[in-house]
């Protein structure tokens, strides 16, 4: 999942100061090698709101896609509701350090100022990546961020099974995106996730899918989370 983060990371500079990343989506099914061709676009160019795709190539086939949506400063983003999310259940995730907000920054090169004050705003990209670590690196992960999470902020996360086998959520992605995926798309382990914070709620679906077998950094485990009592 790294690679393709440090392949969106050409889209730096000051057009995405004060800008922030409202959905994150990643499919993959297939392994990346070190012969992998990478693509990278802006699938959906505007001065508000602006998607981009990280495509991953194994000669004529694509393994993977990475899709951000950037929105950027002046768009009207939900306001915080902190009294809605008190007593929230789930089980504590983890919060951010202001050094590991920093430290991903220069990773990255993601010199974006939300990122650099002394309450820096979270990256979406690092709460993502985290995540990923967290269910043990799915095959498709989407995630949509309803309000920013500062550094020091503590996340909680519950997990929901779902009813309805096959349901991706891609509504979140472009049709670009879905239209990437292949069919049918094997997600036996699909779960819907929320992941709470005093300043909003976020949710995220991850899926493990049973069509390939074990690569680099994909596990038998199942990777979802503990229910909490």
């Amino acid at each position: 999942m790294m690679d393709y983060v440090h392949e969106l990371s050409v889209y730096q500079g000051s057009r995405y100061d004060n800008s922030y990343i409202g959905r994150i989506s990643f499919a993959r099914w297939g392994e990346e090698t070190a012969e992998t061709a990478w693509k990278t676009e802006i699938v959906k160019p505007g001065s508000e709101v602006e998607c981009l795709q990280v495509q991953a190539w194994n000669g004529p086939r694509m393994t993977g896609i990475l899709e951000a949506w950037i929105f950027f400063a002046g768009f009207p983003r939900q306001a915080p509701s902190r009294a809605r999310h008190e007593g929230y259940q789930g089980r504590l995730w983890r919060s951010f350090s202001k050094e590991e907000v920093e430290d991903f920054a220069r990773a990255t090169g993601d010199f974006n100022p939300i990122h650099l004050t002394e309450t820096p705003v979270v990256q979406g990209l690092l709460i993502f990546l985290e995540l990923g670590r967290t269910l043990g690196y799915p095959d498709f992960l989407s995630v949509k961020f309803r309000s920013p999470v500062h550094a020091g902020i503590p996340i909680y996360l519950k997990e929901e099974h779902i009813d309805e086998p096959g349901k991706h959520f891609t509504h979140y992605c472009s049709r670009s995106f879905q239209r990437c995926l292949p069919n049918p798309y094997d997600d036996e382990h699909c779960c819907l996730c929320r992941a709470f914070s005093s300043v909003g709620l976020h949710f995220f679906s991850a899926a493990f899918h049973t069509r390939h077998g074990d690569g680099a950094d994909h596990r038998r485990e199942s990777g979802r989370l503990h229910h909490e009592a």
